[in-house]
């Protein structure tokens, strides 16, 4: 617990972040000229 704390001030702990980037789907089927349907059938 302590270990979760210290982590949530911002204090150096071992712990481990995993950042998930979400995609800008929207960006990607106008870049591929395609519609959602299409998209989403792919």
């Amino acid at each position: 617990m302590r270990e979760a704390v210290a982590h949530a001030k911002g204090d150096a702990t071992g712990a481990r972040v995993c950042a998930v980037e979400i995609p800008d789907v929207r960006a990607i089927r106008e870049h591929l000229h395609i519609s959602q349907s299409d998209f989403a059938e792919a």
